[in-house]
């Protein structure tokens, strides 16, 4: 039987220790930490060489959670257009397109995994080639897999493809998350969340929670007091809507709700810290990303005027961050366009 924890300790670190360390709550936890964890990881897969770093990353994140893994190629319509061609799948199959392109991402992917340490032989059994336009494919083999986290490279444009489209549709039609990893991987020890205090921005914070304990990380949690919307017009003599509602007093409850959340929050044991700024979003996150190793927001958060803040600050911060971007998308939500 467990015993009765003093509700003068409840919140507390010992209550936590305790609690993890109690046989009858730690089933509870272990569960609770699994549906957090990637189950099932589907890595985009280029022909230039631009999904690399993402490759990597989810080998890192495959080993330290035991993730199945799925790398997919598209044999693509964002570098060749099928307008014309009455069937563009049966069109690719009796040119042989499918078969080339096997065969050369194929041995692209063995040489990475034999970069590793590995042997290369699993790389068939990972690689799945497609016919379709990237973003749908990748979206609609998410759905299919149940995968939990999908993984792009750089989208930056070269030539014909461009690839910030795809990571445009694809955070449009992902089903739950998806990981930017536009440069080399690098040690995680550190996690940047910004968070509006909505469910799916507190949802994002689990997930930042659980990976730090995973890799040994902290986690620094960015509330953005976004004061511009309380303005609606510069032009002089319009009502100022900030000093009607004292826009003072304004920041300072945002603080204290701020404060009071994350005082309530089951940080699961994990290094944090808080930090209070106003501007807008996405600056100050992309002010904050050289102290950190990975960004991890979710894409939209509350409903009205602020709910659209954050479902584009997640595409501006994914378009111009140089660390890896995680972006956590509530099933249940379209991502606001």
């Amino acid at each position: 039987m467990t015993a009765e924890i003093p509700a003068a300790l409840q919140g507390t670190r010992d209550v936590l220790l305790h609690a993890a360390q109690d046989p009858e709550v730690q089933p509870a936890l272990a569960r609770a930490q699994e549906a957090h964890a990637p189950r099932t990881l589907l890595v985009g897969v280029d022909a230039e060489g631009l999904s690399d770093h993402a490759i990597h990353a989810a080998l890192e994140i495959e080993k330290h959670f035991r993730s199945k893994l799925v790398l997919l190629h598209a044999v693509g319509t964002a570098a060749l257009s099928w307008e014309n061609v009455e069937d563009p799948a049966d069109a690719a199959r009796s040119t042989g397109l499918v078969v080339q392109a096997t065969r050369v991402v194929l041995e692209h992917v063995r040489q990475l995994l034999r970069a590793r340490g590995e042997d290369g032989a699993r790389a068939e059994q990972l690689l799945h080639v497609v016919i379709g336009p990237p973003a749908k494919v990748l979206s609609s083999q998410a759905r299919e897999l149940d995968a939990d986290l999908i993984l792009l490279g750089t989208h930056k444009r070269r030539g014909w493809i461009d690839l910030g489209s795809t990571l445009r549709g694809v955070l449009a039609q992902a089903p739950k998350a998806v990981w930017l990893q536009t440069a080399p991987l690098t040690p995680l020890r550190s996690i940047l969340c910004p968070v509006d205090l909505s469910s799916e921005s507190l949802q994002a914070l689990h997930h930042a929670c659980h990976f730090a304990r995973a890799f040994g990380a902290r986690v620094e949690v960015l509330h953005v007091f976004h004061s511009s919307q309380y303005v609606l017009s510069t032009w002089a003599g319009y009502p100022d809507l900030g000093a009607a509602f004292a826009l003072d007093d304004l920041r300072q409850a945002a603080r204290a709700e701020f404060e009071r959340v994350l005082a309530e929050f089951d940080w699961q044991g994990v290094e944090h810290t808080l930090s209070f700024a106003e501007g807008e979003p996405a600056e100050r996150t992309l002010e904050r990303e050289d102290a950190h190793d990975l960004v991890m927001l979710c894409t939209h958060g509350r409903t009205g005027l602020p709910g659209a803040v954050l479902g584009n600050v997640a595409y501006s911060v994914m378009k111009r961050c140089t660390k890896p971007v995680l972006a956590i998308r509530h099933p249940e939500r379209e991502l606001l366009r």
